[in-house]
């Protein structure tokens, strides 16, 4: 089988999953919908092993939480995602942006035009936390030419 077909579509981790009966997503490799969570992605593909990315892998386990889904995410020019609340805590380090790639984010989960805040994440290698779980927020890439690429990688928050 193609090492695509058995990255599960956007990520580079192989879901392992018990319930996928709460949320359908697009399926970028065959095109049709699945259903999926984030915390379903646990298993780094053996394929890219002993490479950089398994390197960053690595990296983010370190950070607070479980750490589940780790993708590589293309935001073409001029689109615009629906404002939005996730499951799940987003680390974000921007591989490629322009200036007018941008995030909003509301104060909490309602829609607050007043209150929201705007954030551009550079090409730094910085990691950005972004608490997408508590707060509307959503991402648009104005740019003309240029395709927004971050690493994503989810985390879910666990209570000691």
């Amino acid at each position: 089988m193609p090492l695509c077909d058995r990255l599960y579509g956007d990520g580079i981790l192989h879901p392992h999953a018990k319930d996928k009966s709460t949320r359908r997503v697009y399926d970028h490799v065959t095109g049709g919908e699945r259903i999926h969570n984030d915390w379903e992605f646990t298993e780094f593909a053996p394929e890219l092993a002993g490479g950089p990315l398994a390197e960053a892998w690595e990296e983010f386990r370190e950070l607070p939480g479980e750490v589940c889904r780790f993708r590589i995410v293309s935001m073409a020019p001029g689109v615009t995602y629906p404002f939005h609340c996730d499951e799940v805590i987003r680390y974000h380090v921007a591989l490629q942006t322009a200036p007018e790639c941008l995030f909003f984010e509301c104060p909490g989960k309602e829609f607050d035009l007043d209150n929201m805040t705007t954030l551009h994440i550079p090409v730094d290698n910085h990691i950005w936390a972004l608490n997408g779980k508590d707060k509307l927020h959503t991402a648009i890439n104005g740019s003309l030419r240029v395709h927004r690429i971050h690493l994503i990688v989810s985390s879910v928050l666990t209570s000691d």
